[in-house]
């Protein structure tokens, strides 16, 4: 299932009777998070008339490693075209996964309560598919990421964060498409020296505390909080908006080749360096108390109303 589909599967039936079994897919949109099931709900735990298997975590072999087969349902490590699903409760032990391998996943589920965590080695998880961490729903807390690896968490397919993942180490974030934060109790937070990389746009109405991140779509935290520090943005998608609400940038860069809009609803403020070397419009107010470096790029002062630079 490519990324362009709307949905990948639509079923008309009406009853779990009904139900239909996918195996042995991915891509982009593989899984039930783009699923059109109209008829007894629409998740992968057996009350939908569209079935994605699973494999889930069970805690088994009562540790907490992922590349124990006994800590899985059915007993074998998922590989690549695996749906995998880390329940808030595990079945057999109330232990949860640290990641102590490199691997491949299909599409990766954390409910809420659930976590995962990795050691401080060079681990790498690649996820085909969607990344779905949930919020709250009564396990007492939301699902998180805790990723302390010098390695790569990747992620093809749409990231759905209404938990909490925090980066706290030299390794990367890597997701290759949009990255949506509904949840005002979400948090993404860095405080490593890695970088977060994000190939589509993100969104957040929780929190963002970035250290090094780079956008290629929208950045729109207009109905969350921004919290600067230190932190480094670079916008580097052809175009798009950027838009922080009332957050400020420490430092922003828009690199050649790149233009992006600071729409007139909130004041662009900038505390350190405003690196411009594409094109910047600048809707609303602006504000600087640092360096404005247009190096050989535009700075456009586009409002239809009087602007403000402080």
């Amino acid at each position: 299932f490519d990324a362009n589909c709307q949905y990948n599967v639509e079923s008309p039936a009406t009853a779990a009777a009904d139900a239909f079994t996918l195996t042995g897919f991915g891509g982009a949109k593989g899984g039930p998070t783009y699923e059109n099931d109209h008829g007894a709900g629409t998740d992968e735990t057996g009350t939908s008339t569209i079935e994605w298997p699973s494999v889930v975590w069970d805690g088994g072999a009562a540790t907490n490693s992922w590349n124990t087969a006994g800590n899985w349902s059915p007993d074998a490590v998922p590989t690549g075209t695996d749906n995998v699903k880390i329940p808030s409760v595990p079945s057999v032990n109330n232990v949860f996964p640290m990641l102590n391998t490199s691997t491949t996943v299909g599409s990766l589920l954390i409910e809420d309560g659930a976590s995962v965590t990795t050691d401080t080695n060079a681990r790498n998880l690649t996820i085909n598919g969607t990344l779905t961490l949930e919020t709250n729903a009564g396990a007492g807390r939301d699902a998180i990421v805790s990723w302390d690896s010098t390695g790569t968490l990747r992620a093809d397919g749409l990231v759905i964060n209404e938990g909490r993942m925090f980066h706290r180490s030299t390794g990367v974030f890597d997701f290759n498409s949009n990255v949506t934060m509904t949840s005002s109790t979400a948090r993404l937070e860095s405080s490593g020296s890695g970088t977060m990389d994000i190939e589509g746009s993100l969104t957040v109405a929780g929190t963002l505390v970035p250290q090094r991140l780079t956008v290629a779509g929208n950045l729109d935290v207009s109905s969350g909080t921004f919290t600067t520090g230190t932190s480094v943005v670079t916008m580097d998608g052809a175009s798009g908006t950027v838009n922080v609400g009332a957050g400020s940038f420490y430092r922003l860069s828009i690199p050649s080749g790149s233009t992006y809009t600071a729409p007139s609803s909130a004041t662009l403020t900038v505390s350190n360096r405003l690196v411009v070397g594409g094109t910047l419009n600048i809707a609303g107010p602006f504000t600087i108390t640092g360096t404005l470096d247009p190096i050989t790029g535009t700075v456009n002062y586009s409002g239809a109303a009087a602007q403000t630079i402080a």
